[in-house]
């Protein structure tokens, strides 16, 4: 509500002004001053707040964006409670939402504000037909004569005088009196104040101000009419007109009337000409209140010396199409790409100047204009029909080594590129960059590349390049190139000295010179018991966190080509040893995963491997054997006994013996023993439909853990999926037990900008946060980690999953011990959101009353009427708009819609996706209505 708080501002301004002229200003004489002190003053207290600076602070760029927190590291309790995000949890009624009062506040706001101006209105109404009498001028005042209502007063130049009431002498001293008033403008003043009294009716010093203004005036009138009478004649006739309008009984009122202030101020000796600096003493507060109101400090990374500056260049464009198969034109590709790698680079604190923004033509001399550091340029590729789209993949081009500086630096990134580009499924990246004398590379100040990102020509690439997810993947990895580019390159001091003597050495990889080996960091259990959290960071790679339960009780061992090094000796590796290491590598726990020659084989253990990987221990191989013979499966089979935990003596399980001779036994946590023994008994016959089986070394045969439970056609329990698969090559982490001894992975705060506490229900409020939840990484705009229901609720939030799916929705539930997660958009939630699209039509008829808003079904929002709407550039006329809740799609009715590029497009039924930012013509005019 930004007009409430202007108007808060508005009245802040006010009071302050006006308290420094009750106690600075008001007894002093110099009475015009204070008419436009207190004028001035008004008028600024409405300007002020509607100013906007902008002042930008240099911070350091790590402490600005890299603040990486874990909830072991923050104190969270008694710190400020955020509003938390109130979602539906998955199950249960719907709640309604209440009524907001505070909807109505503009409505009655507006509404006062219009009756002030309306009986302001009238009163002028009623002021100018008086002026319509008959009156006769005199120095130019005209009076007006009236013995009733309003009389010895004036109105601009208009004086309303009671004859009968007044000697000749007297009425010569009241028109000079009211003479003053018209020569100064006063009625100016009193309409200005009306306005302002119905602006801030709320307000009261605007009361206050239009008293202190009215008595100003007067003062200066009297002040210039008593020099000509004399102060005690004048005084004289001020008592007697005073006295003439009242009874006897309202004589003690008159005594407090501003006749009295006005008399007293008739015989106060006049002000020194040296108080008239006092009014200087007012500008500390309009300048206070100029920073506090108008000055937004804005935090920017600190600009040092070696300050990166990126030029993107979209390849062709306007005329100039570039590659053009089945309606896909390299030149719009190219210009999507340099947009999303823009938008990802500058989040990441990196400048980028572009070469076109638009759909334009440009000379190669205009794409060398920008000045940066370093030009990526972007392009598609084809290749004759002909050749049946054989060639496919993304290829790079660097200049030639004639200016050897720049080539270094292009085939430094070249290498940056190729090692995060691989990490994108659905297309290949050459492993060898070209070579080639191109004008834009060869001519460019600064090191470039030309980045070409697949054959429009070749299906899967074509595929793979125009799907929006994975651009998105795509622009992702060329920014994290770059910030690798920008973080490991050397000056161009050091890369000279280095090419001195004519030969070109190999570019640089990114070594760990900044970044530790290993990282362990204290971590504090609830139970009092202090852990370990446990990186392990090499070229770039950071490897699935290890938390432990005991600190100092795990150890991490590293196998680099079939030879074993401890932790002692890989402390000791160098950064050039560091980047020689195999891209291909992993980590997992020593006997549930992996066999190490000379490693003792305990569950304590950890293997970190590079290049050859090593020997599945025995446990894995039969894990591996059970989880591929099993997952996924349906087996039929018979109740033939229930299994006690040894420690609680609470039945944790039952055996089902196979219609084909196999034994299982399903596990049950304890809390759903009671319930499990009451649905199935031994000898009932059942069906388990199997998510998760495990080999366990305590047990002969294999346990499942995560399974649906059926009895003839009807559903006990689907409890999928209760734990985290544990496959083969899947180290053992980040996960804590429930009471039950149940394991689960165990959130954990990687990145937020802040994180606040609700320490009475125990949820955590995280903004711009990230969450890693065992290998699942949740990211939003909005965290609330509820640690009691153990689910965490993330607002425009994306989740990426193991194996790399990202689901991304305005909100997403994760729920912690199931390991399962809901949307918006799934099937039988509760959750009440409304998306963007929807929120977007909602809001039009605010802008226009005259539109028609009807709701169907509390699901369709249909606005009606000559509607107007803006979007993303693109203009709509439309008869009717309708949108579904939790769509991103609108659907105008009768419809043109006019597009950046200026063409108009009518239809029937033209719909717009807000995600994708993109139109469809579904129907045309005339084929519905």
């Amino acid at each position: 509500m930004e007009w409430f708080n202007y108007l808060l501002k508005v009245s802040a301004c006010t009071t302050l002004f006006f308290a420094f002229y009750l106690l600075v200003l008001r007894k002093l004489t110099f009475f015009k001053i204070n008419r436009f002190y207190l004028l001035g003053s008004l008028l600024l207290s409405f300007v002020i707040p509607a100013l906007q600076f902008k002042i930008e602070k240099e911070v350091e760029q790590s402490a600005l964006i890299e603040q990486t927190t874990t909830l072991s590291d923050v104190d969270l309790a008694g710190t400020s409670f955020s509003t938390p995000i109130v979602v539906g949890s998955g199950t249960g009624d719907i709640e309604v939402e209440p009524f907001d009062w505070y909807a109505l506040l503009p409505y009655v706001y507006t509404a006062v504000v219009m009756g002030f101006l309306a009986v302001a209105a009238w009163r002028l109404f009623q002021l100018y037909k008086h002026t319509r009498t008959k009156a006769h001028e005199i120095n130019g005042l005209k009076l007006v004569a009236k013995s009733a209502g309003f009389t010895n007063c004036s109105f601009f130049n208009y004086v309303f005088i009671d004859q009968n009431s007044l000697t000749e002498a007297e009425l010569k001293v009241l028109l000079q009196h009211e003479e003053v008033h018209a020569r100064q403008l006063h009625s100016i003043d009193k309409i200005l104040l009306m306005i302002a009294k119905a602006v801030l009716w709320f307000n009261p010093i605007v009361y206050l101000y239009d008293k202190a203004l009215e008595q100003a005036h007067e003062y200066e009138a009297d002040e210039t009419t008593s020099l000509n009478f004399g102060a005690e004649h004048y005084a004289h006739l001020l008592l007697k007109l005073a006295v003439s309008k009242n009874t006897m009984p309202l004589i003690h009122n008159f005594v407090k009337s501003p006749i009295k202030e006005r008399i007293k101020m008739l015989f106060h000796s006049k002000s020194k000409n040296m108080k008239k600096l006092m009014y200087l003493l007012a500008l500390p507060i309009g300048l206070g209140l100029l920073w506090g109101f108008t000055v937004d400090v804005v935090e920017v990374p600190t600009k040092t010396a070696n300050e990166f500056t990126l030029i993107l260049d979209a390849g062709h464009g306007g005329k100039e199409i570039g590659a053009n198969i089945n309606g896909y034109k390299e030149k719009d590709i190219a210009l999507a790409f340099t947009k999303k790698i823009k938008a990802l680079a500058e989040a990441k604190g990196i400048k980028v100047v572009t070469t076109r923004a638009d759909d334009e033509s440009l000379s190669l001399a205009d794409r060398l204009k920008p000045q940066g550091d370093f030009l990526l340029s972007i392009h598609v590729n084809s290749e004759p029909i002909a050749t049946g789209g054989s060639k496919n993949g993304i290829e790079m081009y660097t200049p030639t080594s004639d200016n050897k500086l720049n080539w270094f630096k292009s085939t430094s990134m070249t290498y940056n590129l190729y090692k995060n580009l691989t990490t994108v499924e659905g297309i290949k990246t050459g492993n060898k960059p070209f070579q080639k004398k191109l004008f834009l590379l060869q001519n460019s100040n600064a090191a470039g590349l030309v980045l070409e990102m697949g054959y429009l020509t070749n299906k899967q690439d074509l595929k793979t390049i125009t799907n929006e997810a994975k651009q998105d993947e795509l622009a992702t990895a060329i920014v994290n190139a770059i910030l690798q580019y920008k973080t490991y390159l050397k000056t161009d001091q050091e890369i000279e000295r280095n090419l001195k003597g004519g030969t070109l050495p190999e570019p640089p990889k990114p070594n760990q010179q900044n970044v530790p080996l290993i990282k362990k960091t204290s971590m504090n259990y609830k139970d009092g018991k202090t852990g370990e959290k446990i990186v392990i960071t090499a070229n770039g790679k950071t490897f699935p966190i290890i938390y432990t339960s005991l600190a100092g009780q795990t150890k991490v061992y590293f196998y680099i080509n079939q030879k074993v090094y401890s932790e002692a000796e890989a402390m000791q590796f160098t950064p050039a040893f560091i980047a020689k290491l195999s891209d291909k590598s992993g980590i997992g726990n020593i006997k549930s995963t992996y066999e190490v020659p000379g490693v003792e084989n305990t569950m304590d253990n950890y293997v970190v491997w590079f290049g050859v990987e090593p020997k599945l221990s025995a446990y894995a191989v039969k894990n591996k054997d059970i989880y591929e013979k099993y997952n996924g499966k349906t087996v039929d089979g018979k109740v033939i006994d229930y299994t006690y935990s040894p420690v609680s003596k609470v039945m944790d399980g039952f055996i089902v013996k196979t219609t084909t001779g196999e034994t299982l036994k399903a596990n049950v946590e304890e809390k759903f023993a009671k319930q499990t023994q009451a649905m199935v008994t031994k000898g009932d016959k059942v069906s388990i439909k199997i998510y998760n089986a495990n080999y366990n070394e305590n047990i002969a045969f294999p346990v499942v853990f995560s399974y649906k439970l059926m009895k003839g056609d009807k559903v006990l329990f689907d409890r999928w999926p209760k734990t985290a698969s544990t496959l083969v090559n899947d180290a053992t982490v980040n996960v804590v037990q429930n009471e039950q001894g149940k394991i689960y992975p165990k959130p954990m705060v990687y990145k937020a900008l802040s994180i606040t506490n609700d320490t009475k229900n125990n949820i955590s409020y995280l903004k711009k946060g990230i969450m890693e939840i065992g290998e699942n990484k949740l990211e939003g705009e909005e965290i609330a980690f509820d640690k009691r229901k153990e689910t965490i609720t993330a607002k425009n939030g994306k989740l990426t999953l193991k194996g790399g799916t990202e689901v991304a929705e305005k909100y997403i539930i994760y729920d912690i011990k199931k390991g399962t997660y809901i949307t918006n958009k799934t099937p039988g939630n509760t959750i009440q959101v409304n998306s963007d699209a929807y929120e977007l039509i909602s809001r039009l008829k605010a802008n226009n009353d005259s539109l028609k808003m009807n709701t169907i079904m509390n699901k369709t929002l249909i606005v009606s009427g000559n509607v107007k709407l803006n979007i993303d550039k693109f203009l709509f006329n439309a008869k009717v708009f309708t949108v579904d809740k939790n769509s991103d799609v609108i659907v105008a009715h009768v419809a043109t819609l006019t597009t950046p590029e200026g063409y108009q497009i009518s239809g029937d039924k033209i719909e717009y996706n807000t995600l994708l930012k993109k139109y469809t013509v579904t129907q045309p005019v005339g084929s519905v209505y």
